[in-house]
């Protein structure tokens, strides 16, 4: 009788063990899971802020297509941009799964996934398209707004040439708020 007992204490323990555990991961993983939200929360929120303190030479009436090329971001924050009104017309902030798609898109983030391998300036010349990255090379890679993590901030570098290339003029405060400007 006492090993039996004995025997259901183990078990008891071994259970409460695992529980503990489980939830002890669960705790662990929450906050990632938040981070990215709120990352694609900050991410959606400058998408919709640069075009405001961007002027497009060759834009044409219709929708203001903001585009977010590959990635996971969240469909709820790009929702809260969709209807909004940027210079009178309306945001339709989506996401794409190839440059392809992007023909009506005047801003284009591009994931860093998508990023490897993929020629921004061949790409996207000879277009009036913002396109904004969120790696180390991106401007090298022709790209125009790079997002840069220092620590827990989000701050963003801008390349001034190929932005006037395309046709788009920063404003003075957008280039206030840059990082740096090449």
């Amino acid at each position: 009788m006492k090993l039996f007992q004995n025997i259901l204490n183990l078990q008891s323990r071994i259970h409460s063990f695992f529980v503990i555990c489980l939830l002890g991961l669960s705790f662990l993983a929450a906050p990632a899971s938040y981070a990215n939200k709120k990352d694609d929360a900050l991410k959606t929120s400058l998408l919709f802020q640069f075009a405001k303190y961007i002027d497009w030479e060759n834009k044409i009436g219709g929708s203001f297509d903001i585009c977010i090329l590959g990635g996971d971001v969240d469909a709820a924050e790009m929702s809260k941009y969709s209807g909004k009104q940027i210079s009178g017309e309306n945001v339709n902030m989506r996401s794409v799964q190839s440059p392809d798609n992007t023909e009506s898109c005047e801003i284009v983030f591009i994931s860093s996934e998508q990023t490897a391998g993929l020629d921004v300036a061949e790409i996207f010349k000879a277009r009036s398209v913002l396109t904004v990255g969120e790696v180390d090379d991106f401007i090298d890679k022709g790209g125009m707004i790079n997002f840069i993590r220092k620590g827990t901030r989000v701050k963003f570098e801008i390349a001034r040439g190929p932005m006037e290339s395309a046709g788009l003029r920063p404003k003075v405060a957008l280039l206030k708020a840059a990082l740096r400007i090449r």
